[in-house]
């Protein structure tokens, strides 16, 4: 009893310490550098990494969503083509601060964005 006692408390301090990332995978479909590309959480100001893309390119990009709030949102893609400047693009959904996703697959074209959401599978 005491044994699974303390392994419970053991993993509930494990679990507080556990990071929570959203995972994107960004394809340029475009004839021009992307530079910066960032996914943030809309209505929440925090840091994001910032990445470049070449034509052709595609990355995988994680955002770091430990420390928002545990609310639902959006998230707000911003990308600047070299030559015709900044964009922005609201989608997706998160939930309590989680990606209900395995991955969000991004498709950066010179006049749209597309996305393809992969949904967990419920075997």
């Amino acid at each position: 009893m005491k044994k699974a006692l303390l392994f419970l408390i053991l993993g509930s301090f494990a679990s507080c310490q556990s990071e929570t990332k959203a995972t994107f995978v960004i394809t340029n479909e475009s004839e021009e550098v992307l530079d910066p590309v960032r996914v943030k959480s809309e209505g929440h100001d925090h840091k994001t990494a910032k990445i470049k893309l070449q034509p052709g390119e595609a990355r995988i990009y994680l955002m770091d969503m430990t420390d928002l709030p545990k609310v639902d949102g959006e998230y707000l893609l911003t990308y600047r083509f070299e030559k015709t400047g900044e964009k922005k693009t609201r989608f997706g959904y998160f939930t309590n601060g989680f990606q209900y996703e395995d991955t969000i697959k991004i498709f950066i074209k010179p006049d749209t964005v597309t996305f393809d959401f992969v949904i967990p599978s419920r075997n």
